[in-house]
């Protein structure tokens, strides 16, 4: 991000990034323009969320598509995410689809402060959802607390998927 820049121009790169880089994973175009954003950044994250959480994602996801045709100046929706938040968001995922990408490739090594973002980003996304208003201290303590939440989590999936396995 440059810092002097907008949210708004943040949102345009970070969903270009996204497109690219799952575009590229994934072999193929995505057709329309990011039209399959929401779908094949979802699947990525699959493994470490729950249905609801999954489809939460890919409702921001899809916001976050819209947002970015919208300062295209195509037809806009109502949005459910305010422009600061959708760059927070796609900043935090990008970096964390980034690490996924990467471990598929066997050329990086998912460690525990991976895996608990990646369990968090679920919380993270539902916390700044709506109009508001945010309290920024209150907000803060809420977004570094999801990351406390989610540990235990991620250790319960993990000895799931072992008990299964």
């Amino acid at each position: 991000m440059d810092e002097y820049g907008s949210p708004a121009e943040d949102v345009i790169w970070l969903v270009t990034a996204l497109e690219q880089l799952t575009g590229i994973a994934i072999g193929r175009e995505t057709g329309r323009r990011g039209s399959e954003l929401h779908v094949v950044v979802t699947e990525l994250f699959a493994a470490h969320w729950s249905h609801d959480e999954a489809r939460l994602c890919r409702r921001w996801l899809e916001d976050l598509r819209k947002k970015r045709n919208a300062l295209h100046g195509r037809r806009s929706t109502p949005e459910r995410w305010h422009a600061w938040a959708h760059g927070i968001l796609a900043t935090e995922a990008y970096v964390l689809a980034v690490k996924l990408l990467l471990a598929r490739a066997n050329r990086y090594t998912l460690d525990p402060w991976d895996l608990t973002k990646i369990e968090a980003l679920p919380a993270r996304i539902a916390l700044v959802e709506g109009d508001g208003p945010f309290d920024e201290r209150t907000l803060g303590e809420a977004w570094h607390q999801f990351l406390a939440d989610a540990a235990p989590a991620r250790v319960n999936r993990a000895a799931e998927a072992d008990a299964h396995a």
